[in-house]
């Protein structure tokens, strides 16, 4: 029996594993998008280091760490992170079959014989595994903190339910451990140890006795004490100490952690505290967010209409969006809101009818409003986000499989066959939705047209064209984006830079001032001002630029390279080697910072050096033409002429419009004394607008004889 539960067990983790990783095999390539930027750019995530990225990451701690480990494995290959996502979402699914077997071993439904609660088990598994809702959780890659959280979640209370059936150490402090850990991970924890109150109440309350039936045999749960066997543990009693770790995310989210570890938190508008006061600093921070104050009322309001949003679309998951233009509901009378609200009411009282003769059905309702309560009550800037239907979608299966399940309870072949021409559909439906996720452009501007009015999917899409090169196009989207939100200083910061690129170096200043006007402590606008500043020639202001950038930000890579090149244009060639250095210590992977460096090596004639960093430069970023064009004048100074001429070529090979580089490679064949094929890069370098130092154009007609 035991053998055949076991390889039951196997099969059952194996058929989710595959099942998962097909249906999400084409997201493994998928670049990085949204927050992603700014979760794997943290310089963080460079080092594991534990007081660092709990400065950086604070209550998501644990996301940190993860996102470090994915860093020391796969550095910026995005194919380790979401192999990560992709096996933690069937560790949540194994979870969610492990946790439905368990139930049906509980007093209210160890005598329901009529369905294999294997099998209920395993379609609920199936149905969260493939629902298409899960892909923002699962492709989204800074949206692990959903998917880790909930499987901190699921496995705490995994535990503690094997923990009430028979009492064991181990099992305990794994829940415990767990709890604890998920209270680390993500916000939405905060409502387990109500849910293991609720799991208690509707499924456990026979175990409270001093013997409990369990099966066929009587179970005592000794105290883990000396006294073992002198007492029963009730599992209110086991429920204190997990009650105790909600005090964790409201002491992480204000500042008494700071005086108790000593360490600063961002500054954050929403956290800037006038008192110790716990209780008041908590009631601050459910207020709202909104940019344009929106009151907390009408929060809650929209989020009875994003409800019956979320039940519609777990029914019917079509048109599904990364970026919601929700309507802001304002009273309770308004037609959509009342409905909502009486339709979400029905709900609850029906969790409640079905309490007695349907557990499961009850339990999957109230596990619904429970799990997706944090992120609808405390207000937040967005109303609606398809990851935070991730582990409400436990109870919403559950309520599915065990509705139709009850439905076709005579004729257990149908129920199978119904819901695996559901589960089908969904697979499908994720890995169709899925190729949305594919690269910048196909997500953003799938939200384009699905939220025409909202001025972040606009800016999302301009991203995407500027790094296409079309910045045109870019423009075109920036504009709308600012006509839509004309107080957003990031939409003007990405505008001046398509400007620069375009080089509009004037226009780029006025978009730069303006961000700053908006955001007066914005260290990308002072960096990226820095930079025009610098393609202009116009070293002091670049210069001051660069230390505003970094008085605000001292971990701002970019702010110490664009330093570095302002100090070894004015000769400074210490003081640039010295900030080119910060910038590598902060980003061991910084491949300008590498080529930048190399180039002081080589002005201060340490060839060898210049030569380490060049070939560091190439492994970072083999399809950077810098890098071989670098270590082309490295070799080409050095004598090694051939190598020198090879490295150009391949520099050529990938920047085929690049001057500098063919005006360079000029002066290499002018030594190799191939005069002819130094004129056509001379030429062709003329022809792409770089202005050929006369003076060499002089000595190669005096050596060839000819004039062009």
């Amino acid at each position: 029996m035991k053998k055949t539960e076991s390889l039951l067990t196997v099969w059952v983790w194996f058929s989710l594993q595959m099942l998962g990783l097909m249906i999400y095999s084409n997201t493994f390539r998928s670049p990085l998008v949204f927050d992603d930027f700014e979760a794997i750019g943290n310089h963080s995530i460079r080092h594991l280091n534990l007081p660092i990225l709990w400065q950086a990451f604070n209550t998501r701690f644990v996301v940190g760490i993860s996102l470090a480990l994915n860093y020391w494995l796969d550095k910026e290959n995005v194919v380790g992170y979401h192999l990560f996502n992709t096996l933690m979402h069937v560790l949540n699914a194994y979870l969610v079959y492990t946790f439905v077997c368990l139930t049906f071993k509980t007093p209210r439904l160890e005598k329901n014989n009529s369905v294999d609660p294997r099998l209920l088990g395993f379609l609920t598994a199936l149905l969260f595994l493939t629902h298409p809702l899960q892909t923002q959780a699962v492709t989204y890659i800074w949206q692990r903190a959903t998917s880790l959280a909930s499987f901190f979640y699921l496995g705490a209370l995994v535990f503690y339910i094997r923990t009430r059936f028979k009492f064991s150490i181990l099992s305990y402090a794994l829940c415990l451990l767990f709890t604890v850990l998920g209270m680390f991970t993500k916000e939405i924890v905060f409502t387990l140890p109500l849910a293991m109150g609720l799991y208690e109440l509707i499924f456990l309350r026979g175990l409270s006795s001093p013997k409990s039936s369990i099966g066929d045999q009587k179970v005592q749960i000794p105290l883990p004490t000396g006294q073992a066997g002198a007492k029963n543990i009730a599992g209110m009693t086991l429920l204190v100490p997990i009650f105790l770790t909600l005090l964790i995310i409201p002491w992480t989210m204000t500042k008494a952690n700071e005086k108790t570890l000593g360490l600063v938190r961002p500054k954050d508008a929403r956290f800037v505290h006038q008192n110790e006061n716990l209780l008041k600093d908590l009631w601050r921070m459910t207020r709202t967010s909104s940019p344009d104050g929106m009151p907390q009322k009408d929060f809650v309001l929209t989020e009875l209409n994003v409800l019956r949003t979320y039940l519609r679309l777990f029914l019917l998951p079509v048109n599904q969006n990364v970026d919601y233009d929700y309507p802001r509901a304002r009273s309770l009378l308004e037609p959509n809101t009342l409905i909502s609200f009486l339709l979400l009411f029905s709900l609850v009282v029906w969790g409640f009818f079905l309490l007695k003769n349907h557990p499961l059905l009850s339990f999957g309702i109230f596990w619904f409003f429970l799990t997706v309560s944090v992120e609808s009550l405390v207000a937040q800037e967005e109303f609606i986000f398809e990851h935070r239907l991730y582990l409400p979608m436990v109870g919403l299966s559950l309520f599915l499989v065990s509705a139709v399940s009850y439905l076709f309870k005579k004729n257990p072949r149908r129920l199978t066959i119904i819901l695996l021409g559901i589960i089908a559909c969904y697979s499908f439906l994720t890995y169709q939705r899925n190729f949305v996720w594919k690269d910048e452009f196909t997500l953003w501007d799938d939200a384009v047209h699905k939220s025409p009015k909202k001025a972040r999917v606009y800016n999302g899409r301009g991203s995407a064209f500027a790094k296409k090169g079309l910045l045109d196009e870019a423009l075109a989207d920036y504009n709308k984006a600012i006509e839509l939100q004309p107080k957003f200083a990031d939409f003007y910061i990405n505008r001046g830079d398509v400007y620069a690129e375009k080089g509009f170096f004037d226009k780029a200043l006025l978009e730069y001032n303006k961000a700053i006007e908006l955001t007066p402590r914005f260290a990308v606008a002072y960096n990226n001002r820095g930079a025009v500043y610098k393609k202009m020639g116009l070293l002091e202001p670049a210069l001051a630029d660069c230390n505003k950038a970094i008085e605000i930000n001292p971990y701002f890579t970019s702010a110490y390279n664009n330093r570095g090149i302002c100090y070894e244009n004015k000769g400074l060639l210490d003081k640039a080697l010295a900030d080119y250095n910060k910038a590598i210590e902060l980003e061991p992977n910084f491949v300008l910072a590498y080529n930048n460096r190399a180039s002081v090596y080589k002005k201060k004639g340490n060839l060898e050096h210049a030569l380490m960093d060049c070939n560091k430069a190439i492994e970072i970023s083999p399809d950077m033409a810098d890098g071989y064009n670098s270590r082309a004048i490295c070799y080409k100074d050095k004598g090694l002429l051939d190598l020198a001429l090879l490295d150009f070529t391949h520099a050529i090979r990938l920047a085929p419009n690049d001057a500098k580089i063919y005006n360079n490679r000029a002066f290499l064949y002018f030594l190799k004394k191939d005069y002819d094929k130094s004129w056509q890069d001379v030429r062709k370098a003329q022809r792409l607008g770089f202005g050929v130092d006369p003076r060499f154009i002089e000595k190669l007609k005096n050596a060839s004889g000819r004039n062009k």
